[in-house]
């Protein structure tokens, strides 16, 4: 038997209260990974009470056979019975129905049974016109007899036609419960996200859009190209030391192919997966990656719903998408806990991140027709590309602290400024170009931030009041720990680095440290990209 969450079991209960009313077909909305197969399982359970037969949806082999599962764990004595061609059995005789909606729909009306509740799993796909099998089925379903509906989905809304219960021809009529990322991720039932910005850029700006989305054959253009596969992969394999288990959503089957292929060169035992592969061979691939045999997948429109698989700690989207249903699904991939994994890292290549923002954070307008995203305010990180809020102050992955900008107050001019009105010009005018910076002392400060290990600081002062600062985070895992490794050999022939900020900050005044730097401009922040050194073991010159 499976004990269910606290908010599984409310999401039972609230959807038995809804269906309680006349005519209501509730929605329950959990993200990926809260547990929608189990919630799925025990509302079975319930809805048995009333001896009347259940049909459970799903259009993917995956999620019937996740879901038929679930409902055994919850209720072992069930009497359940599959109606798939995928999964191989066409029974109608069972008290619960467990079907594929491409294979169920096409039974002739005469033959289908008479159902009181219908399950529909990625409730999404249900139209809000009064088209498609979906609605076909239960038109029919609802001549036998009065039907109520129950949907489960991570993103209740659809593109065009905006949120499921409020659609002019909706099928659904309210949603019952919903449950948000943020919440789950606070409680720790979901993996937390690292979201990251791509050094790797892509021109999106002439993509054209259809239906809601941009164009796959001129996106694929751009993302199959040699030089960007190669670039891009570069720039995972620069993220990814401590990952285990990469999925990587992929511009078409050919970019997937390229892209593994690619991945092989770098001794990285990938596979693709498409449309195309047999199923014996997909179950395969699929086992041997939660097993650990095969370190990434690279799939085209597959993986994105029906794929559970826990270990997985780096996605890659290698594609845009102006869809937030699509977003959340492919990021989704990546929330479920694993006792191997402290997190889920996101490399994005489509600018996806910067369109939509991180996914707790994702706001979708109300709209009767259709479904939009609020534009959420972002930064990014100089020195780790950590995608933020514009008003954090310190990046919570590397503790890079943000320069505050102060703006004086003047008296109003009768005639119009002459400055530029952005203020990476005012940061510009000091640090933009490869002019020599002479330094004039250093600083070294501890830096504490709660919950996270300590760093040093170490101040470059170019006058009195001017300094550019970087932080070496020697306590730190991950890519911090990375670059703190990186700067120590940049400044001493010594192999052993300390492990403390105590033992860094003993050692630091003794170091001969950079008495000149350039500059650039990274994300209208400066960063040291190259250090001259009067006495270094290293030669004179060393580029960041």
């Amino acid at each position: 038997m499976i004990k269910l969450r606290d908010y599984q079991q409310e999401s039972v209960a609230r959807t038995i209260t809804a269906l309680q009313q006349e005519g209501c077909n509730p929605l329950i909305v959990l993200p990926t990974g809260a547990g929608k197969s189990v919630v799925i399982g025990a509302l079975v359970k319930e809805l048995l009470r009333s001896r009347e037969k259940i049909l459970v949806l799903a259009h993917r082999k995956e999620l019937i056979l996740q879901n038929a599962a679930a409902i055994r764990r919850v209720y072992p004595e069930v009497s359940l019975c599959f109606y798939s061609n995928s999964v191989g059995e066409k029974d109608l005789s069972a008290d619960v129905i467990v079907a594929g909606i491409s294979s169920i729909a096409r039974v002739a009306d005469e033959n289908l049974p008479s159902f009181r509740y219908i399950l529909i799993d990625e409730a999404h796909l249900v139209s809000n016109a009064d088209t498609g099998q979906y609605r076909t089925l239960i038109a029919k379903l609802a001549q036998k007899q009065a039907v109520s509906v129950i949907g489960f989905s991570a993103t209740p809304f659809r593109l065009k036609g905006g949120f499921l219960h409020t659609a002019k021809d909706r099928v659904f009529t309210e949603i019952a419960h919903e449950v948000s990322i943020t919440e789950l991720m606070n409680r720790q039932f979901l993996a937390p996200l690292a979201n990251k910005s791509s050094i790797v850029r892509v021109d999106l700006s002439d993509l054209t859009t259809f239906a809601g989305d941009f164009v796959q054959r001129e996106y694929d253009a751009l993302f199959n190209k040699n030089d960007i596969v190669v670039k891009a992969v570069q720039d995972i394999l620069s993220y990814s030391k401590d990952r285990k288990s990469w999925l990587l959503f992929c511009s078409s089957v050919d970019h997937a192919k390229n892209v593994c292929r690619v991945l092989w060169k770098h001794n990285i035992k990938a596979v693709t997966i498409d449309g195309e592969t047999p199923q014996d061979d997909r179950d395969a691939y699929l086992a041997a990656f939660k097993e650990g045999k095969i370190q990434a997948i690279c799939n085209c429109d597959v993986l994105t719903v029906g794929f559970d698989a826990p270990n997985v700690d780096l996605i890659a989207l290698l594609r845009p998408t102006k869809s937030p249903g699509l977003y959340l699904q492919m990021i989704g991939r990546g929330l479920r806990l694993h006792p191997e994994k402290e997190n889920c890292l996101v490399l994005d290549y489509g600018q996806n991140i910067e369109r939509f923002g991180p996914i707790d954070k994702l706001r979708i307008k109300t709209s009767i027709t259709k479904a939009e995203t609020e534009t959420i305010p972002l930064k990014v990180c100089p020195d780790c590309r950590e995608v933020i809020s514009v008003s954090e102050k310190v990046c919570p992955s590397c503790e890079f602290i943000f320069p505050v900008i102060v703006r004086e107050r003047t008296a109003h001019s009768a005639t119009a400024s002459n400055l530029n009105v952005l203020r990476a010009s005012l940061i510009k005018a000091k640090f933009d170009g490869e002019q020599v910076l002479k330094v004039v002392r250093h600083s070294f400060a501890p830096h504490y931030k709660p919950n996270k290990p300590p760093s040093v600081r170490v101040d470059y002062y170019l006058n009195m009041m001017d300094k550019v600062s970087e932080w070496i985070c020697p306590e730190h895992t991950g890519f911090a720990k990375v670059q703190a490794i990186k700067w120590w050999q940049f400044h001493t022939s010594n192999d052993e680095m300390p492990e403390t900020v105590q033992e860094l900050m003993k050692v630091l005044p003794e170091m001969d440290l950079a008495d000149k730097i350039v500059v650039q401009l990274d994300n209208d922040f400066p960063k040291i990209v190259k250090r001259f050194y009067k006495n270094s073991p290293l030669g004179g010159v060393v580029c960041q």
